[in-house]
């Protein structure tokens, strides 16, 4: 299966969490909305990292990218992963220092992205990429106040 399809059924699948996350979870009574809420953001980050995947992957230049790619990968995985586990089960505490290890790892996957970019004069996928990270922005500020962890 080549990378783009790949990404596209990973952010497919994301899609799919975040509809249970909006629907199927509400219905649980085990599950506050604090955990909801979480769920709702860890997929939001995994869509939009999906679709930032994509736009990479869709790149005449991808292989040069050859850290960012997986790193962006392995950051959502284990970043809205862990989520996704501890909202199931809060049992699972020992999941909790994934979290923000994902978020570091897809960091460092998106600033090895600029700065390959840069020394490579990629510039029309620096626009992109910044175009991609201020609507990220946004979106992420939005739902930062939604994401606690901790039971009420």
């Amino acid at each position: 299966m080549s990378i783009p399809r790949t990404v596209a059924a990973g952010t497919a699948t994301a899609i799919g969490f975040g509809a249970f996350g909006a629907h199927g979870l509400k219905q649980r009574k085990d599950i506050n909305p604090d955990r909801i809420n979480a769920w709702n953001t860890a997929a939001h980050y995994a869509i939009f990292n999906g679709l930032g995947l994509l736009l990479v992957s869709l790149h005449p230049r991808f292989s040069v990218h050859r850290f960012a790619g997986p790193a962006i990968l392995t950051g959502t995985v284990l970043f809205s992963g862990s989520i996704f586990a501890l909202t199931l089960d809060h049992n699972l505490r020992f999941l909790g220092p994934v979290t923000p290890m994902g978020g570091v790892i897809m960091i460092a996957g998106y600033m090895s992205l600029a700065l390959i970019s840069c020394l490579n004069q990629n510039f029309e996928l620096i626009v992109v990429l910044a175009l991609f990270v201020c609507i990220f922005r946004d979106k992420a500020s939005s739902l930062s106040h939604r994401f606690p962890l901790q039971d009420h």
